[in-house]
Order: structure tokens, then sequence, then C-alpha cells
């Protein structure tokens, strides 16, 4: 199963391109977004970036953002949950996806994934 890991693209219209590039590119299964996914943003186009991402060819996994709203969800077509819970490794340990870091310890070779970082970074 191949990943791409966003957050806070805050409804950027350069950053949605920037990930339908890299999809087209990488070809991953499932987009994961780790909130603040349409509204916030300083060059916030949420109709284009919403757009973009209903026509990405992969599944898209969600979390709810502090600037997220059960509308932004429903406007990409997914849930947005606070937590969600991604088996990985033959179901023998879990990925939790969140906006903000958990507050809580994760069991050995569980991996916590969160975004409210603030910083803007590209890897791949």
């Amino acid at each position: 199963m191949r990943y791409l890991i966003v957050s806070d693209l805050h409804g950027s219209s350069s950053g949605a391109r920037r990930i339908q590039g890299i999809v087209a590119r990488v070809k991953p299964d499932t987009l994961l977004m780790l909130g603040d996914i349409l509204r916030g943003g300083r060059d916030e186009d949420s109709y284009y970036a919403a757009s973009v991402l209903q026509s990405l060819p992969c599944g898209i996994l969600a979390v709810r953002g502090n600037c997220d709203s059960s509308i932004d969800g429903e406007t990409i077509g997914v849930e947005l949950p606070l937590v969600r819970q991604i088996p990985f490794a033959n179901n023998r340990h879990t990925a939790y996806l969140s906006h903000h870091p958990l507050g809580f310890p994760l069991p050995p070779g569980d991996i916590s994934l969160h975004g409210h970082t603030h910083v803007k970074r590209l890897e791949i």
C-alpha cells in the first residue's frame, strides 16, 4: 500500500495543483489528509481545491483539523473524524492519524501522524 501524506492544505489552489502532480507521478493508493483541508489559507480557493481532491484517482482518508467542518468533508466526499486508525504491518501495528499531536503514549511499533505544524515542507 502506497500513501501520500498531506496536511494543512487550507484550500490552497497552488497546494492542490502540487498534490495533483505528485499523485500523477507517485500513484499512491490512498491520500492521507491530516486536517485543515479547505479553509484558513492566504490563497484559499476551497472550490478549486475541492474539485482537485474529488478528481484524484486514489482514495482519500482524512481527519478533521481545527479549521475544518463537517461540510468540508461532505464537499470532498470523506468523513472527518478527529482521530483515525489504520492497521499496517499485517495488522500487527496501528498508524494513528490526527490533526493535533496525540495525548497518549503508543504501543511499540505503532506510529502517530499529525498535522498542525505550520511549517511548509515537501518531501517525496
